[in-house]
């Protein structure tokens, strides 16, 4: 299996001054590593992004696929939204400024589009919210000057700095004014609304008293005795003085009827627990409850700790004082007595030291005794002879016939000689010619207008005999047929009848612009030869047309596409290919898929009813 080493730095497109254009782009670089953390170098590999809106689990508001080869350290980078090899959704259009937004990232170190490993989902940190930034009103500084405030130009709808005049701000020409009340205006306090009730001749009295400034009042004093501080009342709070009056609101108890005294005359008291309870015991019950709740502190006075209840335990058999025992981790803790017995029975064979080759041990061809062969300055193509004198096998050069040029005339019949050559060529023909001998047959003629070659077999069935042959025939007259293969068999008449015919078509027959191209034909009911496909000169193919003027041009019939979800693959000016096919309701549909050439499986190519088309290389 392999990982991807995420070395995220996906770092927003901003320009450095405000006034440049905030581009819709991420920055996304990664390292690619295979499960052993081995750098993937110089692989092809797929990244699909998906960004998600509220959480990790979120709405999915946009997908890329990426197809990327890494560099020689494993490197890859590319910018999110831009030119991906498969998308959903417009990157543009994702709301940065409403919601959190998340990122999650799958992998697919074979290039197949099948994203198994799933990298996790992330946050995206502050910088990509830059996008919402876009929409804000821009402030341009230039010229700015002490004391100027920003005005909005309209013109270039940006903030710009300028000076306001007491000409430039008057209150009759300020736009949505609050209603203020007729003393912000007129600054009378006898404007004000609920004005207070003023002891105004209570003031004026007190003014007429004159100036105390100077009367000799007193103004300081330091406390010489302890009065006041040995007071009981010193202590005394607004607290207590305040409880002490809610007291006294309750009215006097002393006539309430309150119980002043009592004699006991029953046993309840003296007959409770209780009854004996002292000072003392109180005293020493709180203390112990002041040593805490011993609950499940303490164990019963039967209770024996086990083994594992034990620590501190020693880790060696010293440590428990055992010096004569041998501790499980030994080597030898695992023999038996059976290993004993096997042990002195081997020892009684005697010592093997040197008797034993390795079992890897291979002997070297001068330690082979009995050799059976005698090689001395071997030569290219020697053979291995039997010498009865030395009862070996040597190397030994033939002088047998290793070369020879014959022409074997194995037959002549109506001015044609058939022969064969000293390579087994085949020669047919009515004239005796040094052809390639390495053609296995080679028909001739000096007929003008026709030759046929006919390769002629004959099957025998219960009731008929069925001939077939290859007619391959040339004809120069005009334009029209040349050279080809024509079928022909024999019918139940014994009729020999052309049944197909493939073979070449001349197209131009003008001297140095001679133009060809390729025919298929059948046999129609009259016997004559019928072109059904016809691949030009300019590599288009033409079905029911003799002058196709396109890759692909079907006449007189349809295209008939049977299998369900296949249709027609085009593609489109970006590189995606889009498959289009039909549904229920005869409307076409389109569906991205991954292009045939970038198909890394069999599984993964188009379906052979599939139409491709796109723009290539004539060839």
């Amino acid at each position: 299996m392999k990982k991807l080493n995420i070395l995220f730095v996906m770092l927003l497109l901003s320009a450095t001054s405000l006034l440049a254009q905030i581009p819709n782009a991420i920055n996304f670089q990664a390292i690619a590593r295979d499960a052993n953390g081995d750098v993937m170098a110089n692989t092809t590999i797929m990244i699909q992004l998906t960004v998600l809106d509220g959480g990790a689990e979120g709405t999915q508001v946009y997908k890329e696929v990426r197809s990327q080869i890494t560099n020689g350290y494993g490197s890859f980078s590319f910018q999110i939204g831009v030119n991906p090899y498969m998308s959903v959704g417009d990157f543009s259009a994702i709301d940065w400024a409403n919601g959190e937004k998340y990122m999650k990232v799958d992998y697919d170190p074979t290039a197949s589009l099948n994203f198994d490993l799933t990298l996790g989902t992330i946050a995206f940190a502050t910088v990509p919210y830059a996008f919402a930034a876009g929409a804000v009103s821009y402030i341009d500084l230039t010229g700015v000057q002490e004391g100027d405030v920003l005005l909005y130009n309209a013109a270039t709808g940006k903030f710009e700095p300028g000076q306001i005049t007491n000409g430039d701000v008057e209150w009759s020409n300020i736009l949505n004014k609050p209603n203020f009340a007729t003393v912000a205006t007129s600054g009378s306090y006898n404007d004000l609304s609920d004005l207070p009730s003023l002891n105004t001749a209570n003031w004026d009295a007190a003014y007429s008293w004159g100036d105390h400034a100077s009367a000799g009042y007193l103004t300081e004093y330091t406390e010489t005795d302890n009065i006041f501080v040995n007071s009981p009342a010193f202590g005394v709070t607004s607290s207590n003085v305040t409880n002490w009056n809610t007291a006294y609101s309750w009215g006097n108890h002393a006539n309430a009827g309150y119980l002043t005294e009592f004699t006991e005359t029953d046993n309840i008291f003296v007959n409770s627990p209780a009854y004996g309870v002292t000072s003392s015991n109180i005293t020493n019950w709180n203390t112990a409850f002041g040593w805490g709740n011993h609950a499940g502190m303490y164990r019963g006075a039967t209770w024996v700790p086990t083994w594992t209840d034990i620590t501190s335990k020693p880790s060696t058999l010293a440590g428990y004082g055992i010096t004569n025992a041998m501790s499980t981790s030994h080597a030898a803790n695992g023999i038996t007595s059976t290993n004993i017995s096997n042990w002195n029975s081997a020892y009684s064979w005697g010592n093997h030291a040197g008797l034993y080759r390795s079992n890897t041990w291979v002997p070297a061809w001068s330690q082979i005794t009995s050799n059976p062969f005698s090689i001395n300055s071997p030569l290219n193509n020697q053979l291995l002879i039997y010498n009865s004198s030395s009862s070996k096998w040597e190397n030994w050069t033939p002088n047998f016939l290793t070369s020879e040029v014959d022409t074997i005339f194995w037959k002549q019949n109506n001015g044609n000689i058939n022969m064969i050559n000293h390579k087994g060529g085949i020669f047919v023909g009515n004239k005796v010619i040094d052809y390639p001998h390495n053609v296995p047959l080679y028909l001739w003629s000096d007929t003008v207008n026709i030759v046929n070659a006919m390769l002629y077999s004959k099957v025998n069935g219960s009731t008929t005999v069925i001939a077939s042959m290859i007619n391959m025939s040339r004809d120069t007259s005009a334009i029209g047929y040349g050279t080809g293969i024509s079928y022909r068999l024999s019918n139940i008449s014994n009729q020999i009848l052309e049944y197909g015919f493939v073979g070449g078509v001349i197209e131009d027959n003008t001297i140095g612009q001679e133009d060809g191209g390729l025919v298929f034909a059948v046999r129609d009911n009259g016997n004559h030869r019928q072109q059904k496909m016809r691949l030009s000169s300019t590599g288009n193919l033409g079905i029911g047309t003799l002058t196709p003027k396109s890759r692909l041009q079907v006449s007189s019939g349809d295209v008939y596409i049977d299998n369900v979800g296949s249709g027609v693959i085009m593609k489109d000016s970006n590189g995606s290919c889009w498959r289009v096919t039909v549904n229920t309701s005869g409307e076409f549909q389109s569906t991205m898929i991954p292009c045939p050439e970038n198909a890394k499986s069999e599984n993964s190519m188009p379906a052979p009813d599939k139409v491709i088309i796109q723009k290539g290389n004539e060839e």
